[in-house]
């Protein structure tokens, strides 16, 4: 049950700081010169660097079979997207709207 945790919450975790942080924003700047716009996309999208967040994940903290790689990286597409999502959905509805303030 403690392997299962750590992979949610290391999947999501690891998706948020290459895709959204401040701590990483060098690392993606540099990476986006010398990238292929199609293989730098990876790091822009939740879902996608979720599947490979996934796939290093499962391979570190449950298993090396292939299969099992193999489905923890679709599990960490469907937990990183799904996290991305709802914080968007969250804050959509929280945040403060005043009135001319533009």
């Amino acid at each position: 049950m403690i392997s299962f945790l750590l992979f949610c919450f290391a999947v999501i975790g690891m998706t948020n700081i290459i895709v959204d942080s401040n701590l990483f924003e060098p690392v993606r700047d540099v990476l986006k010169r010398l990238l292929p716009a199609y293989f730098y996309q990876l790091l822009e999208c939740h879902q996608c660097c979720g599947t490979w967040c996934g796939f290093l994940c499962g391979w570190l903290l449950l298993s090396t079979q292939l299969p099992v790689i193999f489905l923890c990286g679709c599990a960490g597409s469907f937990l990183a997207s799904s996290h991305y999502l709802l914080t968007e959905l969250i804050l959509s509805k929280t945040e403060l709207h005043i009135p001319g303030d533009e």
